[in-house]
């Protein structure tokens, strides 16, 4: 199922970067590089298996129609275990340590909801596929003895909001606040243990500069 996921996803954003490049979209608008830094606080409930996360992303975006747009994103994240979590329901398990190294490659669509002279809103929803690398370890009481975590890859979509404001004709420093939910959680294994999967769900800060070209 992962697999057909990541290929439907690899051949959306194919399709948008050989559109974009291509000239297709026919867009009056110039083209948007940016490069942000986030922050993620874990969502609550018995499902958190993260202390908190941070990363920072680059993305491509164009307004096809304006005021709509479609965006392709990647980045790099850093995914702190909470070293008394309860997530896995595995009673042997504990004295979680570690972290998970997460990128994430997206597809977004946009919503222009205000463009005013120096400063927009926009409105931003789209899937992000996790690229997940980890490097968790728990103490299993049963096999007296650390044992590393596995964790798969995810799906997540996400929506955000996001203010814009102009610096000069070419840049803008922008601001946004989003919450992820998991579409598909990563499989996750401890030893001989198939564990509850991990969720990369919760509320998200970003903060960074936009180009225009």
């Amino acid at each position: 199922m992962k697999k057909i996921l990541v290929l439907a996803l690899a051949g959306l954003m194919a399709v948008a970067a050989g559109t974009a490049s291509a000239g297709v979209l026919n867009s009056e608008e110039p083209g948007e590089a940016s490069v942000h830094g986030w922050y993620l606080f874990p969502g609550d409930g018995d499902f958190t298996v993260f202390d908190g996360a941070a990363g920072v992303q680059g993305a491509y975006r164009e307004w096809f129609a304006f005021p709509w747009g479609i965006g392709l994103n990647a980045g790099w994240g850093y995914y702190k275990v909470d070293k008394n979590t309860g997530s896995y329901k595995v009673s042997t398990l504990g004295q979680f340590k570690g972290e998970c190294n997460v990128v994430p490659l997206g597809l977004d669509l946009f919503f222009n909801v205000i463009d005013w002279d120096n400063w927009n809103l926009v409105l931003g929803t789209g899937i992000q596929y996790l690229i997940v690398d980890s490097d968790l370890s728990a103490w299993d009481s049963a096999a007296g003895k650390r044992q590393d975590i596995d964790v798969d890859n995810a799906l997540m979509w996400n929506i955000e909001a996001e203010y814009e404001y102009m610096l000069s004709e070419k840049f803008y420093v922008s601001g946004g606040v989003g919450y992820q939910v998991d579409i598909v959680r990563a499989d996750t294994e401890c030893g001989d243990n198939d564990l509850r999967d991990t969720s990369f769900r919760g509320l998200f800060l970003r903060l960074g500069l936009k180009f225009l070209f």
